[in-house]
């Protein structure tokens, strides 16, 4: 028995680790929290009032542009874009602007400079409300921030749903409205300053005004409904000094390094260039095979389980930032690490949902804190897993950056983290129930993006997402069927048996799937002729007795 565990057993080093990897590793825990104190500068702060003339020709400009997978590809190459600073950004513009400033001391920095951020606020229709946080971007080709971070709007969001709120007040401590007056009283905690607060009140009808309470220093932001102030906030951003963004930089070493290219410049021109072999397809390893028969060899590479010493655990680890690898892959980073991470807090919530694609619970379980379920946090990359234990937070085929809550006093919300990259999410359970449930967002690079959802019913929850990422169409009839599938059928007459088996036994069946190796070299839109000679006339026989391919 225990022979036959180890064989069945999933190799667990193919999955990597926060521990293992270098961002993670840094920000997990608050390890990195001293390098990170936000500020935002009130000075800086302004309000964009909604242009709700142009909203019409906003929105078909949008959609205009909107031309899928070739058309981003083409704008990226070409550089043919309306936004100069951000071509990666679509939809409304921002309701509310400002700089965000890191007041920790520049000499202790992870840069060792004084560190700014540009701050973007959107009230959206529907509830909606868009916070994005970027480096402050120019158009100076010396910065190191002369180009925009990518992102990718285009091929995710459909901006074309997105229009401002109907009406959008910004509330300032100063304000001598007395409703304004009245409704900080009641947002801003006891024996707080209210000079160190300022809000967004948002909406498109009175019934459903929310209202965004924003916490000059330490920076945080507190989503309410109007109509129910007393209940707390339905999310919480930033509160529990989480967030941090490392910015682009230059490497220490970088002009050494240019003295030695020019030196060597003359070298390496004289040396004659290596012969490149022909790919001509790959095995399931991901090795290449090359078109002289022979295989790329496999590089055997020591394993890194790293974890922080106890000396480490008291400074910032700084193994990583530059380069690292994990088994046969290795990653080199020009621009020095640029991972961003925040906290998102789900107050009165014991109950939080989301994160697919994991073979773990519905509702997700603390990661971290006392009697936590698991030790490692959800971790969210694309993965063609073959094999993966059950009741963990390793990565799967897909991922989705969602997160649903519920709650009996402040109602169903959730929210979107916009982030493609490599991501951790660490669940926290609260001490007290008010506290509900933390979490904290750890990615790779991209940006801080994050949709907060309202709510506050689940219907109303799942048609703002359904506005943020489209709705799915109505399926074909045949896909709801019986689909027949298996690693792989191996020619076309593997494929007529076990049709006619079908058909012999009166089995129905709608769709026979082919995996990767009838393709040529596992290229994509292609046929093995000499496996599948006649592809088009096996998939006529299937179609004309019911089935698809």
């Amino acid at each position: 028995a225990s022979l036959t565990a180890c064989a069945m057993a999933v190799d667990r080093s193919k999955f990597r680790t926060c521990g293992q990897t270098s961002f993670c590793r840094r920000h997990r825990g608050q390890h990195s929290a001293r390098l990170y104190n936000y500020k935002l500068d009130k000075d800086s702060v302004h309000f964009h009032v909604p242009s709700h003339e142009k909203e019409g020709e906003v929105a078909k400009e949008t959609k205009d542009q909107k031309g899928g997978l070739w058309s981003s590809l083409s704008k990226r190459i070409l550089g043919t874009t309306e936004n100069e600073i951000d071509p990666y950004l679509r939809g409304p513009e921002p309701t509310l602007t400002g700089t965000l400033v890191n007041t920790v001391p520049a000499s202790e920095t992870s840069t060792n400079q004084k560190e700014k951020l540009q701050w973007s606020l959107y009230a959206l229709n529907d509830g909606l409300l868009r916070m994005r946080v970027t480096e402050v971007y120019s158009n100076e080709r010396e910065s190191p921030y002369s180009k925009a971070r990518v992102t990718y709007d285009e091929l995710v969001l459909e901006a074309e749903n997105l229009s401002p709120a109907h009406h959008a007040e910004w509330i300032r401590s100063d304000t001598k409205e007395q409703k304004f007056v009245d409704l900080l009283n009641k947002m801003v905690p006891e024996g707080d300053d209210k000079q160190n607060y300022m809000a967004l009140q948002y909406g498109d009808s009175e019934d459903d005004t929310m209202v965004l309470l924003v916490r000059l220093e330490t920076f945080a932001v507190y989503l309410y409904r109007e109509n129910n102030i007393q209940a707390g906030p339905v999310l919480t951003l930033g509160a529990s000094d989480m967030m941090h963004f490392e910015i682009r930089r230059r490497h220490p070493d970088e002009e050494a390094f240019e003295e030695e290219d020019f030196e060597s410049a003359d070298e390496e021109a004289k040396e004659e260039p290596k012969e490149e072999k022909e790919i001509v397809g790959y095995w399931e390893d991901g090795l290449a095979i090359y078109a002289d028969g022979t295989r790329e060899e496999k590089k055997v590479v020591e394993e890194d389980h790293r974890k922080l010493t106890e000396e480490e655990e008291a400074q910032l680890d700084r193994e990583g930032l530059w380069e690292e690898k994990f088994q046969s892959h290795q990653d080199s980073k020009p621009n020095g690490p640029m991972s961003v991470g925040m906290d998102v807090q789900f107050p009165f919530s014991t109950h939080i949902f989301g994160l697919p694609e994991h073979a773990s619970s519905t509702q997700l379980k603390a990661t971290m804190g006392e009697g936590a379920h698991y030790q490692e946090p959800y971790r969210l990359y694309n993965l063609d897993v073959f094999e993966y234990e059950l009741d963990e937070t390793m990565a799967l085929y897909g991922h989705v950056p969602l997160i649903v809550s519920h709650s009996q006093e402040t109602g169903t919300s959730g929210v979107f983290w916009f982030n493609p990259t490599e991501t951790y999410v660490d669940v926290i359970e609260g001490a007290t129930d008010r506290d509900g449930t933390l979490t904290h967002w750890i990615s790779e690079s991209g940006v801080i993006d994050v949709f907060l959802l309202p709510g506050s019913s689940s219907q109303e929850l799942y048609h703002q997402y359904s506005l943020l990422t489209g709705k799915m169409p109505l399926p074909p009839m045949f896909s709801l069927g019986y689909h027949q599938c298996r690693w792989n059928y191996k020619d076309e007459q593997d494929v007529y048996q076990v049709h006619d088996k079908f058909e012999e036994l009166d089995y129905p069946y709608d769709v026979l799937w082919l995996d990767i190796e009838h393709t040529d070299g596992k290229r994509y839109f292609t046929w093995d002729n000499n496996l599948f000679p006649n592809p088009e006339k096996m998939q006529l026989k299937l179609w004309e007795q019911g089935r698809r391919m």
